[in-house]
């Protein structure tokens, strides 16, 4: 230990976990900031300093589309790229870290909840998502309590096929080191449920996930008892335990695995008036392929 320099660790230390210098250099850097830009200028950045992560043109334009709006908002990025915002590609950008946290004290809680759903429907519009903002839109969504774009990529991910959750897996860490030991979205049952059976399906495709993957079984399960509609309750079930039985488990599910034939078993053999017609006979149909 004596080898190591501790001036260069003390450096890094401040590095790594902040220091008072490196706070001070951000309040002077925003003094600046407020002293310098055009209004709409500053305003963009405000608003963009709540996504987490990089961003593209396209989110800007939609921040810009808030009220109060932000006139020709794709020109003031292009205005800003270079000296407040980095430009990594065509069309990929990052906030200068100094302005990471920038709208902290500048927004009420009102506006930046407003803003956050913004990001969390911009993010994921369209029919494809970037895996790369997937994390993103989750936590803007969760923070602005936007339902549907839970529900959205939720439903995604519990659309996906093997190969793909396979691939998903270890980028979406907002999902998969999600806490077990709390109920997910206390305010809406089915999201939760629905996101906790996304999780499941991730860890599961995990071989040194943090989350174990028993915790997360037990708290699928118990949040599907507080779905009060049977059918979508039933049907999320059937969804997440027949995946689960086709999955390589890299988790090593182990024991569990007769834990979720014993489920869906009793899913297929007590519950035939709450599944819709059909959903039998098509389970039948692609057994037998």
């Amino acid at each position: 230990a004596s080898k190591w320099d501790t001036g260069e660790l003390q450096t890094m230390d401040s590095l790594l976990v902040g220091s008072s210098e490196v706070n001070d250099v951000r309040r002077r850097v925003r003094v600046r900031l407020l002293k310098e830009l055009p209004t709409e200028s500053r305003r963009l950045i405000e608003r963009l300093s709540l996504q987490v992560g990089g961003f593209n043109r396209d989110l800007a334009i939609d921040l810009g589309k808030v009220s109060p709006p932000i006139e020709a908002s794709g020109i003031v990025l292009e205005s800003l790229t270079g000296s407040w915002i980095d430009q990594h590609e065509n069309n990929r950008f990052s906030l200068s870290p100094l302005l990471s946290d920038f709208a902290t004290t500048t927004l009420t809680s009102e506006e930046k909840e407003k803003l956050q759903s913004v990001i969390a429907d911009s993010l994921t519009k369209g029919s494809v998502f970037n895996t790369v903002d997937m994390n993103s839109a989750l936590i803007a969504a969760w923070s602005s309590r936007n339902k549907k774009v839970i529900t959205k990529v939720c439903l995604s991910l519990l659309n996906a096929n093997n190969e793909e959750l396979e691939f998903l897996a270890p980028h979406l860490v907002m999902i998969t080191l999600f806490r077990t030991d709390t109920t997910a979205f206390p305010s809406d049952a089915y999201i939760s449920h629905m996101f906790r059976g996304a999780q499941l399906l991730l860890v599961n495709q995990e071989m040194n996930s943090p989350t174990n993957i028993e915790n997360v079984i037990r708290s699928f399960s118990e949040e599907s008892k507080n779905v009060q509609d049977n059918v979508m309750c039933s049907m999320t079930n059937l969804m997440v335990y027949s995946k689960l039985m086709l999955q390589n488990s890299k988790a090593k599910i182990g024991t569990n695995f007769t834990g979720i034939i014993e489920a869906l078993d009793t899913l297929l053999e007590d519950e035939n008036s709450i599944l819709p017609n059909g959903t039998l006979s098509g389970l039948e149909s692609c057994h037998k392929e």
